[in-house]
């Protein structure tokens, strides 16, 4: 086996935060610093090329795309930017929609698995649920107290999945909106005893406690 890779694909000059292949294999989406969501034909093994190259409007604050995702169908695509989030109709030329509820960085973007509801989430501690096809927002989850950097769909659709820096995982009933179950993720100094320990700073006792030292 090569360790060589098979193709390079010039992206982006700068940064390249997310890919996504569409359904069907046939497409692959990339995007990172800039506005622009490049779009390639992979049936074109040996020698893929741009199938085309979609631009956001720019608007205040807005400098990037961080996250892509494809729906079920192939025929839409979203992006998470700043604050911002870009839905693409893939069957039109038009501009793509934006979705304005985040307040910072959308880190990840989530089909649910008929299509109807969108996922994002973000570095304002939020989870937020869009109606795809009207373009609004149906629900904000609120709970965790970190940067929610991932959130996805089960298999059926029924929950959403988030996970934080504040080392939790959250389950979200998507018809309700509500956390139904959170997952803990133990800290590497979980249960250790700092109670009188010198020379650290208060910030690194907080950091400590934060990984999972106790006092007292």
């Amino acid at each position: 086996m090569s360790d060589q890779p098979v193709v390079v694909l010039q992206a982006n000059p700068h940064f390249v935060y997310d890919v996504a292949f569409s359904p069907d294999g046939r497409t692959l989406a990339a995007v990172g610093t800039g506005l622009s969501l490049r779009l390639w034909d992979t049936t074109r093994r040996q020698h893929p090329e741009p199938a085309e190259v979609r631009q956001a409007a720019p608007e205040e604050g807005e400098h990037d795309l961080f996250a892509v995702a494809f729906s079920p169908n192939g025929q839409k695509l979203a992006c998470g930017g700043n604050h911002v989030i870009h839905l693409w109709d893939l069957q039109s030329h038009k501009p793509p929609q934006t979705l304005r509820q985040h307040s910072s960085w959308v880190y990840s973007v989530a089909f649910s698995p008929d299509g109807a509801t969108l996922a994002s989430s973000s570095l304002d501690c939020t989870v937020c649920l869009w109606d795809v096809t009207q373009g609004t927002l149906r629900a904000i989850l609120q709970g965790h107290t970190e940067t929610v950097y991932k959130a996805a769909f089960s298999p059926d659709g029924a929950f959403v999945l988030s996970c934080s820096f504040d080392g939790t995982i959250k389950f979200w009933d998507v018809q309700t909106g509500e956390c139904v179950n959170t997952l803990c993720v133990d800290g590497p100094y979980v249960g250790m005893n700092i109670t009188g320990i010198t020379g650290v700073t208060p910030a690194q006792t907080a950091a400590l406690k934060a990984l999972g030292a106790v006092e007292g």
